[in-house]
């Protein structure tokens, strides 16, 4: 984002500022969240610390309040991981196993947060969402933060939106996040006008691995891996070799009724499905290769693996097709420049609207109209324009571009029209809830 540790920050500021966030909890102990250095809890909080079983609150995590169980602990990481990107202290020499060693940061490391888990591992719930919604707005939080969604639905009808208008009223700005439906087209979920909608980007940094294949070629892919799958090559095996009650094709996708165990471990495992990759492991294969199928991202996995674009990939089957005993052998990742950043995630989801047709959530100018005075409750002036040669949907994937965070700070003059303007067009609704 261009914020490096050396630009001046506010501390008073930062740290009067209040963020509520909607998600799955948090994990209070996560060194991202210690109060050293932090004062008092700022006077205007109203809120408390009802975080239930096993789970204090500090000067750092000022509120907490758990609607799914006892306790606001975070049990799947989604919560913690977002709270961290919003307001995580700064933590040195962090790193995956060593891998991509640096420091984690949130964007406003001062600030305090409010956590309101409406998650669990499985679902969250609409009426644990909209009364997260009010608890947080009687508890005193500057902005909030709800990086969850649904599928694609009428803002009328959108428990996210709802809560957020009522948020808005109150000069509470609601961030979410546009979902992680994409690349295709319509499948923003945070397209509300008075919500500020944030899509995933990459980072200039990226993580990639080695297969070192038997005959001696190397290919390239896109994973993240802590330790090698072995020292040594191994045995790849792939299709009918593992199984002797499948299909051919059954058996590429590595179903876990297909795999024989005996023929599978301690190998590594070609799949033509990345999702059965747990299955392979439980299977006791040391490592897996599946195809990436566009994705511009590195992901984790249970176990070794590889992710290759097709063109490896089908090198990598015509090799193991073609080769008496076939080997080969994982490495663990790297990390490596990526001069594409920042480039808008494969899975982040587009606009336009599918239910509203001219909000496509990106920089819009403030309109005039002679029919209908209105405008975009909020008009990014300070973002960077993204190169829409990286990114073929252009404004329907990166909005109004990257945030610049100086340019954040000050703004200079930004023209907009008041909320009862755009609550005149779209939120009629609202007004009788």
């Amino acid at each position: 984002m261009g914020f490096s540790t050396t630009v001046e920050r506010s501390p008073v500021g930062e740290s009067n500022t209040i963020i509520g966030v909607i998600d799955s909890g948090i994990w209070p102990e996560s060194q991202s969240f210690n109060d050293e250095g932090l004062g008092p809890i700022p006077e205007k909080w109203k809120g408390e610390c009802r975080g239930g079983t096993n789970f204090t609150c500090n000067r750092k995590i000022i509120g907490a309040r758990s609607y799914v169980d006892d306790s606001a602990r975070d049990m799947t990481g989604h919560g913690t991981h977002v709270s961290s990107i919003i307001a995580g202290k700064q933590v040195y020499k962090a790193s995956y196993y060593g891998l991509a060693e640096g420091i984690a940061r949130g964007g406003v490391p001062s600030a305090r947060l409010a956590v309101y888990k409406v998650c669990d591992a499985f679902s969250c719930e609409i009426t644990d969402v909209l009364t997260a919604f009010d608890d947080a707005i009687s508890d005193g939080v500057d902005i909030i933060s709800i990086s969850l969604g649904t599928a694609p639905v009428d803002i009328a009808s959108n428990p996210i939106a709802i809560g957020a208008f009522h948020a808005i009223q109150r000069g509470i700005l609601t961030v979410q996040a546009a979902g992680n439906d994409g690349p295709s087209l319509y499948s923003v979920t945070s397209d509300a006008p008075w919500i500020f909608s944030v899509a995933a980007s990459n980072t200039d940094r990226k993580i990639v691995n080695k297969v070192l294949l038997g005959d001696g070629t190397i290919v390239v892919g896109a994973s993240i891996n802590a330790f090698p799958s072995s020292h040594e090559e191994l045995p790849l095996v792939y299709g009918r070799e593992v199984t002797s009650t499948c299909s051919e094709t059954e058996a590429r996708n590595c179903l876990q009724r297909c795999l024989n165990n005996s023929l599978v471990e301690e190998k590594v495992v070609l799949c033509d499905n990345i999702s059965n990759a747990d299955s392979v492991k439980a299977a006791g294969a040391l490592g897996c290769i599946f195809p990436n199928y566009g994705n511009n991202v590195s992901d984790i996995g249970p176990l070794p693996v590889a992710a290759l674009n097709t063109n490896d990939m089908n090198f990598v089957k015509t090799y193991q097709n073609s080769t008496k005993k076939p080997k080969a052998q994982i490495f663990k990742s790297e990390a490596i420049n990526n001069p594409d950043a920042p480039l808008v995630a494969s899975f982040s989801s587009r606009g336009p609207s599918r239910f509203i047709s001219d909000i496509i959530k990106q920089l819009k100018p403030v309109q005039v109209s002679n029919v209908d005075n209105y405008s975009f409750l909020h008009n990014c002036l300070i973002a960077r324009k993204m190169d829409p040669s990286q990114s073929l949907d252009a404004e329907f994937a990166y909005g109004s571009g990257h945030i610049d965070p100086q340019k954040a700070k000050d703004p200079g003059l930004v023209c907009m029209t008041y909320l009862k303007q755009t609550i005149s067009r779209y939120g009629a609704t609202y007004l009788k809830v």
